[in-house]
């Protein structure tokens, strides 16, 4: 409704899952498709993990966790994904250099509004507004279309375009 242009991470279990939603998503000019991994993992060496989110238990894992996730992407869309997000966006140092070597780039996040946290609409509205700023990427999960963030975007958004912000997607973002 509103023509914002955005950038989906997404996973090879969802895709699996929702292959239909997938290819509409995919075929959609404002949407560019990224890779959040094949298993929804968190990128780790160490097997360290954060929120009770499964991590890769070493290299191997890592490159499946990101190869296998780009590739999944790049078969259905015909577009190899450049850029790569772990789940809950922990990736380590070796996991980046990993990525690197795979030719994706790893991206994380500046603005977290809270819809994970369950957070209410109006909440997550104000902290994406606290956390405006040039070229500011926020974390949401369109995955769970009942928690509010819809309804934190019909708020914020009309106040981000009064402030002069538009909407890009990753692949578009250069520093001006």
């Amino acid at each position: 409704r509103e023509q914002i242009p955005a950038t989906l991470f997404i996973t090879g279990l969802w895709i699996e899952k929702n292959r239909e939603t997938f290819a509409a998503l995919a075929k959609e000019p404002l949407f560019e498709i990224e890779n959040h991994g094949l298993l929804h993992r968190l990128c780790s060496t160490e097997g360290r993990t954060m929120y009770g989110v499964n991590a890769t238990r070493g290299i191997g894992d890592v490159v499946d966790e990101m190869e296998l996730g780009a590739r999944k992407i790049g078969e259905l869309t015909g577009r190899r994904p450049v850029f790569f997000r772990s789940a809950t966006a922990y990736t380590d140092e070796l996991s980046l250099k990993v990525a690197g070597r795979l030719g994706m780039e790893v991206v994380s996040y500046d603005i977290l509004p809270g819809d994970a946290m369950r957070a209410s609409a109006r909440t997550m509205s104000t902290n994406i507004l606290k956390g405006a700023r040039h070229g500011a990427v926020v974390i949401m999960h369109f995955n769970h279309p009942d928690w509010p963030g819809v309804e934190a975007l019909e708020l914020a958004v009309p106040e981000l375009r009064k402030r002069g912000y538009s909407f890009i997607k990753l692949e578009d973002f250069s520093i001006k």
